[in-house]
């Protein structure tokens, strides 16, 4: 399953700022992009697979009308 990176971190921000609790597990979404990037760091995964998963490719990019 795919995670929404932008709307995970805003949310997560909106959480924090506003003292709300942790209801919706923002800080294991957290520790997960962490080790996430770790492991491309490691070179266990692409910047490709990482962009896909968090939906950063160019067909998740909103379609402006021309």
């Amino acid at each position: 399953m795919r995670c929404n990176a932008i709307n995970m971190l805003r949310q997560a921000k909106n959480c924090l700022e506003g003292g709300q609790s942790d209801d919706f597990g923002y800080s294991v979404s957290l520790e997960m992009l962490a080790e996430h990037l770790a492991d491309v760091r490691d070179g266990k995964h692409t910047w490709e697979e990482f962009a896909e998963f968090y939906c950063l490719t160019e067909r998740d990019r909103k379609q402006v009308a021309a």
